[in-house]
């Protein structure tokens, strides 16, 4: 993604272009540490930058579409802790109505959850 970051005019339009291509790497053959390396340029743009605008964009563009897109939604879990999910809580909230968030943050712990017992389970084994 370096020429679409480097050709990007600016960070709204990076961060709409790389929620797409994000969602076009479900629907090929997702890869794990691809997946993972949109997620971490997100967390240190949003936790990190300098740039209130980089801040902004990457909140609004990215972010905040994430409840919207059932993919996404549905593995969000496998890349934010449930520290990094509550920093971000208004974000997520912003598009939905509070019921709607209620659900959305309900789904999210339980995988979560389930996941991290998953993972306790498996390192045992080994």
């Amino acid at each position: 993604m370096r020429k679409v970051i480097e050709e990007t005019e600016n960070p709204m339009a990076l961060w709409i272009e790389l929620r797409f291509q994000l969602g076009n790497h479900y629907s090929e053959e997702p890869r794990d540490d691809v997946i993972s390396r949109f997620y971490q340029y997100a967390k240190w743009c949003f936790f990190d930058s300098k740039s209130s605008d980089v801040v902004n964009a990457v909140a609004c563009a990215f972010y905040e579409h994430i409840p919207e897109d059932k993919i996404l939604r549905d593995d969000l879990h496998r890349w934010l802790s449930v520290s990094d999910f509550t920093a971000l809580k208004d974000v997520f909230q912003y598009l939905k109505h509070p019921s709607q968030f209620h659900e959305f943050k309900k789904e999210f712990l339980a995988k979560r959850q389930i996941a991290l017992l998953s993972n306790r389970k498996q390192k045992r084994k080994t």
